[in-house]
């Protein structure tokens, strides 16, 4: 399988996505990774960690983060498909 067609496989794969819907409520929401554009590149997470500021967000709300929002904003990705410079699996920070 070509990096393209992995990449449009991820594309169309339905997964789920913790969003922080109101301070103190979390719902697993549905999700489809979008297509990458041209100079864009499709990232897909292993893992998605939250921290002392994510617990801060859950209990009281955060003035940068609008609700709905993703929650987690720490994770650990690698690349599709290959990129110029980067390689697909190679470990990469969004």
């Amino acid at each position: 399988m070509s990096a393209l067609e992995a990449s449009a496989k991820i594309a169309q794969a339905h997964s789920q996505q913790a969003v922080l819907v109101e301070p103190g409520r979390i719902e697993l929401r549905d999700y489809i990774a979008p297509r990458p554009g041209p100079g864009e590149l499709l990232i897909e997470i292993r893992c998605a960690l939250s921290c002392g500021t994510d617990l801060k967000t859950f209990r009281r709300g955060h003035p940068m983060w609008p609700m709905p929002t993703p929650f987690g904003k720490s994770a650990a990705c690698s690349t599709f498909p290959r990129a110029s410079d980067v390689a697909a699996s190679d470990a990469v920070r969004p």
